[in-house]
């Protein structure tokens, strides 16, 4: 039986006191290049068995 697959996206939304948000602007990628994100990422599940 094969095992299942779990990926997970985690986006951060950073605010300050003066209610700034992060942003970054990607580059060099090859794609969407100049446009703004949030702060993300990618979860993997790690078996420890």
């Amino acid at each position: 039986m094969a095992k299942a697959e779990f990926y997970g996206a985690v986006y951060m939304i950073i605010e300050n006191k003066k209610g700034e948000v992060l942003f970054m602007r990607k580059s060099n990628t090859g794609f969407r290049d100049g446009a703004f994100q949030v702060p993300a990422g990618h979860l993997e599940w790690e078996d420890i068995n």
